[in-house]
């Protein structure tokens, strides 16, 4: 069974695995600019634009997923946000569920990417 491509899977397979080493971005995928409280997210068929904040999602992943809980960062004074919180990143290795429950609280718009066919011949990231 063959399962729709996760914005994870574009981050990584595409901006992270090509953009992160130093190759050009493929045609019609682009990271655009992070401007505070606004989250780009453009997308028609064979092309998306993110905002380079989505990246800093990506991290929040590594950091909040509970595998990762022995994990540190150099410099205690690294860390995430998401609205008025400020999640120290050596403090918050491995705590998904409790940034889940502190996230729930806020307003913010949540959108659910819908691919439709256009991935139709889509495998995972290897």
């Amino acid at each position: 069974m063959l399962l729709d491509p996760h914005i994870a899977d574009l981050l990584y397979g595409i901006h992270r695995c090509t953009h992160g080493h130093g190759d050009e971005l493929p045609d019609g995928f682009e990271l655009t600019p992070y401007v505070n409280g606004i989250a780009l997210f453009e997308g028609s068929r064979g092309k998306l634009r993110l905002s380079a904040s989505a990246v800093l999602g990506l991290l929040g992943v590594a950091v909040f997923a509970p595998e990762n809980h022995d994990q540190r960062v150099p410099n205690p004074n690294y860390n995430l946000s998401w609205g008025g919180y400020i999640f120290p990143i050596n403090a918050w290795w491995g705590w998904q569920e409790h940034f889940r429950a502190v996230i729930s609280q806020d307003a913010s718009p949540r959108v659910t990417l819908e691919f439709g066919d256009w991935w139709d011949g889509w495998v995972p990231a290897k």
